[in-house]
C-alpha cells in the first residue's frame, strides 16, 4: 500500500484491521510513529481493539507491545521479527504475536488459539 516505501525504500508502515477490512494505515521513518499514528487515530474515532489486530513493518519489540497492552490490542503482526522479551510479555499479557508475515507464511509465537 506504501507508495513512499515502494519509492523509497525508506519508511515503515502500520495498519488496524478489524479482520474483515483495513480501518487505518499510517506510514512514517520510524517504526514507533507508525504505530503512534494508528493508535492515536483510532483512540480519536473511539475505535475498539476488543476485536482488532495490528500489523506493522517493523521489528516487535518490547515497546512495541507494552503500547499495544495499554490500548488492549490482542494481536500484533509484523512481516519482522520480535525480540525475545516481547514475546515474553505477550505471552504474560494475552496477546497473539506473528512474525515474519510474508505472503501465507508466517510465525505464531504466542497464543496460538487466536489464529484459524
Amino acid at each position: 500500500m506504501s507508495e513512499i516505501y515502494k519509492n523509497t525504500g525508506g519508511v515503515h508502515s502500520c495498519g488496524l484491521t478489524n479482520s474483515e477490512k483495513l480501518i487505518i494505515f499510517a506510514e512514517d521513518i520510524s517504526r514507533h510513529n507508525a504505530f503512534d499514528k494508528v493508535v492515536g487515530e483510532s483512540l480519536f474515532k473511539k475505535i475498539n481493539f476488543e476485536n482488532s489486530i495490528i500489523f506493522t513493518s517493523g521489528r516487535i519489540t518490547s515497546d512495541i507491545v507494552i503500547k499495544g497492552i495499554k490500548v488492549q490490542i490482542p494481536m500484533i503482526i509484523s512481516v519482522s521479527a520480535p525480540t525475545y522479551y516481547s514475546i515474553e510479555i505477550a505471552d504474560n499479557y494475552n496477546i497473539t504475536l506473528i512474525g515474519f508475515a510474508r505472503g501465507k507464511r508466517f510465525n505464531v509465537y504466542t497464543h496460538k488459539w487466536r489464529v484459524l
